[in-house]
């Protein structure tokens, strides 16, 4: 998905969320991922999936770069606030769109973007 064409704003933000829902459906439903997920909510306090202010994944990222770059959300690593969000400077772990679990040690260098920021 790119950015860089004539669609509104408002209908790249629909699609982004779109994207979001879709990814995070297939974490909860992949064992590793969901306990990584559950892990972080712990960390923010929460202990109930079910509760109303259990987290979601809300940062969606491109790992890579050009014809193998693969769409992904963040699910572990340093946390820097509600607002802020995970941290692109520091290791994360992914859920990809290939429903992978994958442990970036070096964001920078494995080309680590969030989707609004799509590499030339």
């Amino acid at each position: 998905m790119m950015y860089n064409d004539t669609r509104s704003t408002a209908r790249q933000h629909i699609d982004q969320m779109v994207l979001k829902s879709g990814l995070t459906f297939n974490m909860l439903g992949h064992e590793k991922a969901s306990a990584i997920w559950m892990d972080h909510a712990r960390r923010l306090g929460c202990t109930d999936p079910e509760a109303p202010e259990m987290p979601v994944p809300h940062q969606l990222v491109w790992l890579g770069s050009g014809l193998n770059r693969a769409l992904a959300l963040v699910i572990a690593g340093r946390w820097d606030g509600p607002h802020e969000g995970f941290n692109l400077y520091h290791p994360l772990t992914l859920f990809t769109d290939s429903s992978n679990v994958v442990a970036v040690e070096d964001p920078v260098a494995s080309e680590v973007y969030p989707v609004e920021q799509v590499p030339a």
